[in-house]
């Protein structure tokens, strides 16, 4: 059909193409240090670990934080603000995901993508997993220790997006049965006072 279609174009289709990660430059304290992003983990290349060690315990405490380490917070939260190249680099691994390409995905994986990654709407990589080959991916991000029951921003765990009826129960089933970090459910009703 394509031949008949297109008779001067090539006969193979292109490969499908990979996400291009790379260094970014992001403002920070008033300077602009590079931050690498080789294989889809940030990693802040003009701080010492004495700095990087400071601005995490200010993080975990509530502090907020500027710079090259709130580009690192936006990577992993879609909340915050990211700079131009880091959101078009974000863009384009969430177009990949979007398009079902599993296989690029896996590769990523397996050269050092971070599986806590979020889209600017807070999805994780399990809210996306309807665009993917899940019998595949899903085993490989809940042994990286993703949370099943991650909210994006509208408060949406994966398990309570919009699919057909069947389909939710049959994966919440597997997806509630595979987590490691399950909550136990509450076999007894709560009761009225008479």
């Amino acid at each position: 059909m394509r031949a008949a279609l297109f008779p001067e174009a090539a006969p193979e289709p292109a490969a499908p193409r990979r996400p291009a990660f790379g260094p970014v430059k992001v403002r920070c304290r008033g300077d602009w240090h590079r931050v690498d992003n080789s294989g889809g983990r940030l990693v802040p290349l003009d701080h010492t670990a004495e700095e990087v060690q400071r601005e995490q315990t200010l993080r975990a405490l509530g502090g907020k934080v500027a710079g090259c380490f709130a580009a690192e917070q936006g990577w992993h939260d879609g909340k915050t603000r990211l700079p131009r190249e880091l959101q078009a680099q974000r863009r384009e691994l969430m177009q990949t995901i979007l398009h079902g390409d599993t296989d690029t995905l896996l590769e990523l994986l397996d050269a050092g993508l971070d599986p806590f990654v979020r889209d600017g709407r807070g999805s994780t990589l399990l809210h996306l997993l309807r665009c993917l080959d899940h019998e595949r991916l899903l085993p490989r991000l809940l042994a990286a220790g993703l949370p099943v029951d991650a909210r994006d921003h509208r408060q949406r765990t994966r398990c309570t997006s919009r699919w057909a009826g069947w389909a939710r129960r049959r994966w919440c089933g597997r997806c509630w049965r595979r987590a490691p970090t399950r909550r136990p459910r509450t076999t007894t009703a709560p009761r009225w006072p008479s």
